[in-house]
């Protein structure tokens, strides 16, 4: 049998209030779950009561803890379309807020292909950092197009708005430090070693 949800009806509107993890893709495996617990007998309290009480999971949009007054979140997004559905979730939970992505790519040949999809990726974030891309060992081969590194996708976010290029976690902790505000949000976010920057501004405080 075939189960069948949509996220546009007044059990998704209940959902997305007792959801602790922001988000149209985590209302949606909200909606899968609960569609499935429905058919298994389980009663609705049941399901509201396991749902409201998911927190997420590791490296998916977890939250740190705080750098100089701003809320740092970690990330293992690395595709432009998680990307997008993570910054879209951060927006719509602070909607007011100045939101910081810091990004590192993963894999110079994925980049290479979805260079275009990255660009428009970002569009929820305000400010947007981009660290050199991280190599994965077995994987890198002689990229094709050298031109759409981490530096040729910078300049061109720089032209939809704030954007540059950071070498490296040390120019990332000074340009965060020089430039976030009490009460912004710092997205950390990738699938190579990324989390290291945010475990060292939390230290930092």
């Amino acid at each position: 049998k075939v189960l069948r949800y949509r996220t546009d009806t007044p059990r998704a509107d209940t959902l997305k209030k007792l959801l602790k993890v922001p988000g149209k893709h985590n209302l949606s495996n909200a909606m899968a779950c609960d569609t499935l617990g429905g058919a298994l007998g389980i009663r609705e309290h049941m399901r509201d009561r396991a749902l409201a009480s998911f927190k997420g999971t590791w490296r998916r949009f977890e939250f740190k803890g705080t750098f100089r007054g701003a809320r740092v979140y970690d990330d293992y997004a690395h595709h432009p379309t998680e990307i997008r559905a993570t910054l879209a979730g951060a927006r719509e939970l602070f909607p007011h807020r100045h939101i910081w992505c810091v990004f590192q790519p993963h894999h110079r040949e994925r980049l290479r292909l979805l260079f275009n999809e990255f660009i428009s990726a970002f569009a929820d974030a305000n400010s947007v950092l981009i660290l050199e891309t991280y190599k994965v060992m077995g994987r890198e081969g002689r990229v094709k197009n050298l031109r759409r590194d981490a530096r040729a996708l910078a300049k061109r976010l720089k032209e939809r708005g704030e954007a540059r290029y950071i070498a490296n976690y040390r120019a990332a902790a000074r340009q965060l430090k020089n430039g976030v505000g009490r009460g912004d949000i710092i997205i950390c976010m990738g699938a190579g070693d990324i989390w290291k920057l945010s475990q060292a501004l939390c230290r930092r405080g």
